[in-house]
């Protein structure tokens, strides 16, 4: 199961598909008392609608809210993906070693979880440049940044925030369980 990581609220719906092809789009409603706004949310590295056929969506006894998607028209095949909505965790992008400091010690935690079995709490935050992806960019984009004024780190940065993009690339949202020194 895939975690869909965003902060609207769980009054989700979508259509099955848009021309028969596998372009189903999800639509959430934004109440905020007397005005309602329906939104379609955006999903991805560039910012796409969901392409797949959206299925069904659902909620359990516990007020969670999934939706099921496939790539297949008919009901038969193994490429259905049921996705979990979840309330993301604020971060500070690129501040992954807690001290409250963009720096080296941010990058060389990022190398020690791609390549010596390090942890984190935050795939977000390490992904620096934003990508979807948790690799070796990002390091390299963090060194650019604090050593040639490389351009800036994406949102949420410099404070804590929430993610502004929605990281459903194969095998999931990156996600973020917990962050160093946010709420």
């Amino acid at each position: 199961m895939a975690e869909f990581r965003t902060r609207f609220p769980p009054y989700i719906f979508g259509d099955f598909s848009q021309n028969f092809g596998p372009t189903g789009r999800i639509f959430y409603l934004d109440a905020d008392g007397l005005r309602s706004q329906i939104f379609e949310a955006k999903i991805g590295l560039a910012n796409a609608p969901l392409g797949m056929f959206l299925k069904s969506t659902g909620r359990d006894d516990q007020g969670e809210v999934y939706f099921l998607a496939s790539n297949n028209l008919e009901p038969g095949g193994s490429s259905g993906i049921v996705f979990r909505v979840v309330e993301p965790a604020a971060f500070v992008r690129g501040e992954v070693a807690g001290d409250l400091l963009i720096d080296l010690a941010d990058a060389i935690r990022v190398l020690d979880y791609l390549f010596g079995g390090g942890e984190l709490t935050c795939l977000d935050v390490g992904d620096v440049n934003d990508n979807g992806f948790l690799d070796l960019p990002d390091p390299i984009s963090l060194l650019a940044t604090l050593v040639s004024g490389g351009g800036p780190t994406p949102a949420p940065s410099p404070a804590c925030g929430f993610d502004p993009t929605v990281d459903i690339v194969p095998g999931g949202d990156l996600g973020c369980q917990s962050a160093p020194n946010c709420p």
